[in-house]
């Protein structure tokens, strides 16, 4: 039994049509704030609101459960031009450590120089996959539409996770250094697969 995380990125042109495709790639990238959410999970409500830790704004929180719709532990759904929770992207090269809060140089949504446009964040359905796996996928669209290519070579994923505060903060959950560049006029698709095997 275990849980596997892989990153694959799609390239289509300004007319959507696709130009390359990646082969699934195995990241290695959880951090604590993955942990965290873990621990809040499964220890509600008799455990909840001991650890620490910080979140993407380098503010130390207590992470705690909450009941509300706006705090719901884990979400990581993202409407479009919103690059503070879901997959996000940056530049920063730093390797990957445990205590990884946020990208090392987060790039932000825009179209100038050194900006990207976010898409929204979707999902699949759960599914099972040759009798032994279930899988869920979650994938985001990064358009450059600048007058430059742009280098990511990171990627992480933001997620809420409530705190004693009452609040619904954001936390890392993952990083990944994962280089590839986004010509302008073009984009790219990240889709993350975690697959959970029996």
């Amino acid at each position: 039994m275990g849980c596997k995380m892989y990153i694959a990125i799609t390239e289509r042109d300004k007319n959507g049509k696709v130009i390359s495709r990646t082969r699934p790639r195995r990241m290695n990238s959880y951090v604590l704030g993955w942990a965290a959410a873990m621990w809040v999970l499964l220890s509600t409500p008799i455990q909840a609101g001991i650890a620490t830790l910080l979140d993407t704004s380098g503010t130390s929180k207590t992470p705690t459960y909450q009941t509300s719709a706006t705090d719901t532990t884990l979400g990581c759904a993202a409407a479009a031009a919103d690059a503070t929770r879901g997959i996000v992207v940056g530049t920063g090269t730093n390797a990957v450590t445990p205590s990884d809060n946020k990208l090392q140089t987060a790039i932000a949504h825009g179209s100038g120089a050194g900006q990207l446009s976010y898409g929204s964040v979707s999902f699949t359905s759960p599914t099972t996959v040759g009798g032994t796996k279930s899988r869920i996928t979650m994938s985001r669209t990064f358009t450059n539409n600048s007058a430059g290519n742009i280098t990511v070579n990171e990627v992480a994923i933001y997620a809420f996770i409530a705190d004693t505060g009452g609040y619904a903060d954001k936390f890392c959950i993952t990083r990944d250094l994962n280089t590839f560049t986004i010509n302008a006029g073009t984009s790219k698709t990240v889709t993350i697969t975690l697959d959970f095997t029996a």
